[in-house]
């Protein structure tokens, strides 16, 4: 579950995998459903207008940027194995970690723009990453 930071809505996943995807609002009935897919992490940006769909964990990593306004999808991208995932404090890009203990390999960390496109990415290989 996520609440958006600057709204009366709130958005929920629920299901089996693929599951579902649920906007709603402050009424508590649904204004939007994103459809089924192998999401199971909300992160809606700092101001109200993207939020980020992702599935990490058992889901292979795949990320989408959405226009919270016009209810479509801006970006598309994939941070496999990734364990943390934070908007920068700006909200104008995404950062996705691959952390121990999660995984001990492979270490590293991506930053994404709104499109999707990597804008950064630091391998780490077999140096432990806790945190970012």
């Amino acid at each position: 579950m996520g609440w958006n930071p600057k709204s009366n809505e709130f958005m929920v996943i629920c299901g089996f995998m693929p599951a579902t995807s649920v906007l709603f609002g402050n009424d508590c009935k649904p204004k939007f459903i994103f459809g089924k897919n192998h999401r199971n992490k909300i992160l809606f940006n700092p101001f109200p207008k993207y939020m980020c769909l992702a599935g990490f964990g058992n889901c292979a990593g795949d990320m989408e940027i959405w226009d919270m306004y016009k209810l479509k999808p801006i970006g598309k991208m994939n941070s496999h194995s990734a364990s943390k995932c934070k908007w920068s404090p700006d909200g104008s890009k995404i950062m996705t970690a691959v952390c121990s203990p999660s995984i001990v390999v492979d270490n590293d960390y991506k930053i994404f723009d709104l499109k999707g496109k990597l804008v950064f990415h630091n391998k780490l290989g077999h140096t432990n990453v806790y945190d970012v």
